[in-house]
């Protein structure tokens, strides 16, 4: 049995986010932020990927698969 284990895409962030200073007229649609969700979400696949690999090497390691 694997442990429950928290996913935050960036530890050295709070998990709970600020709202910007000055909020745009575009909210999600500015550019920024639409930029910020693409670099955030690529972030996310490459430590998804990554914990991908961890647990099937785990399973090997335990005689699965």
């Amino acid at each position: 049995m694997l442990p429950a284990e928290t996913f935050q895409a960036n530890e050295k962030q709070p998990a709970t986010a600020k709202a910007d200073e000055a909020p745009s007229a575009l909210g999600v649609y500015d550019p920024k932020n639409v930029q910020k969700m693409m670099k955030d979400a690529e972030q996310v696949k490459q430590l998804m990927e990554q914990r991908t690999k961890q647990l099937e090497q785990q399973l090997k390691e335990q005689g699965g698969n």
